[in-house]
């Protein structure tokens, strides 16, 4: 099977879609893996015009395929008849590779203007947001901290966090404390599957297989001075720099920043391998909803909270568990999507009618940039 990766960050976020009606003169109306006539869907990196280009092409979904405008064979020009290939594992990316790029967008140890196009973004996906599997390529931002085991030289992933540029990832302080018996030693990015070396998706009898993810050693650790450890967290946010740039690719790419102080959204969304409702550690990227709630609110439940902390959730099944802690809580806004906070804390055990607490990341970017360097 092709590489079908699309760009349409808002379908996972809108229960509206606007669908292109085809020109039947010049196209029709197929399923993305059926359309033989566009010839960059199969390349790994795409340029932003090539995913507006797609994202203006959608024409509906059969399941949980989209279809496109497909230009008519007719009138395009090629040497042969299109062939299909067989299923097979996806190329290693090269994502370590330093000052890499894809598309138009360069690695660098800045945070990405959110305007380029160049973070937020991710792969299409029709799943409903929900609590579910995530698509493969669906928050590319997420790494995972890897600790080793001293006693059993076995690593595992206790924390999450997102990349916010070719250099740094933003993660929270308790799960980086100097405190700890262990500390993390590298990121893993590009995962899907914890249990496995070659991820593989089916859908319909379609099997697609990557082969994406990569670890990145970590070179320094910076948590916020004002960091106040216990139960209940203040300061909770933390940098990790890794040895070095990643390359952007449709799997590895940045989060943005928050660009507005504006009012929080109804809505917000959390991903991660947080725990699940049988109480285990996810192996697959899940995905969930959840409602902001306001501080006045949310101090009924735990008191005391402040300005560099905000509230989602209270739902019953709708919650950030541990092996969240440190990933993000994201909101969307204009085609993209920012990290608007950072799972701290919440009830125990998670999942009730209680909200969790994130750090506000709004109120930390000057302690984050002033932190960031070459």
């Amino acid at each position: 099977m092709r590489y079908f990766v699309l760009l349409s960050t808002f379908l996972a976020a809108s229960c509206v879609y606007s669908y292109t009606e085809c020109d039947r003169k010049l196209s029709e109306c197929k399923l993305i893996t059926e359309c033989f006539t566009i010839p960059f869907l199969k390349n790994l990196n795409k340029t932003n015009q090539q995913f507006n280009y797609l994202r203006e092409s959608i024409c509906g979904f059969q399941k949980n395929y989209p279809k496109i405008c497909c230009p008519l064979a007719s009138l395009v020009s090629h040497d042969g008849p299109p062939t299909v290939e067989p299923v097979t594992t996806t190329p290693v990316v090269d994502s370590t590779t330093p000052g890499g790029m894809a598309g138009d967008c360069p690695a660098s140890y800045l945070p990405p203007n959110p305007d380029s196009k160049c973070c937020g973004t991710h792969g299409f996906s029709s799943k409903v947001i929900g609590g579910f599997e995530t698509g493969f390529d669906q928050y590319p931002w997420l790494a995972l901290l890897e600790y080793r085991d001293r006693y059993i030289n076995v690593i595992d992933t206790k924390c999450g966090g997102s990349l916010i540029s070719g250099r740094y990832v933003l993660t929270a302080a308790q799960c980086v404390d100097a405190i700890r018996t262990i500390l993390p030693e590298s990121v893993r990015l590009g995962e899907y599957d914890t249990l496995t070396d070659v991820d593989c998706v089916e859908d319909d009898d379609i099997k697609t297989c990557y082969n994406v993810s990569i670890s990145i050693p970590i070179q320094e650790i910076m948590t916020h001075n004002l960091f106040k450890r216990g139960r209940h967290p203040k300061n909770d946010i933390a940098l990790v720099r890794l040895t070095q740039l990643v390359t952007f690719n449709d799997y590895i790419k940045p989060v943005c920043l928050p660009s507005t102080n504006g009012p929080t959204p109804s809505n917000l969304y959390v991903a991660g391998w947080g725990a699940t409702s049988t109480g285990k550690r996810s192996s697959i990227k899940m995905h969930v909803m959840l409602p902001s709630v306001n501080l006045t609110n949310c101090n009924l439940y735990y008191h005391q909270l402040e300005q560099s902390q905000i509230c989602a959730g209270g739902e019953i099944g709708r919650d950030a568990c541990k092996g969240d802690s440190g990933g993000p809580l994201m909101r969307y806004i204009g085609s993209r999507y920012e990290v608007l906070g950072i799972v701290s804390y919440g009830s125990k055990p998670c999942g009730y009618h209680i909200p969790g607490v994130y750090t506000n990341v709004m109120e930390y970017l000057d302690w984050i940039k002033d932190n960031m360097h070459e």
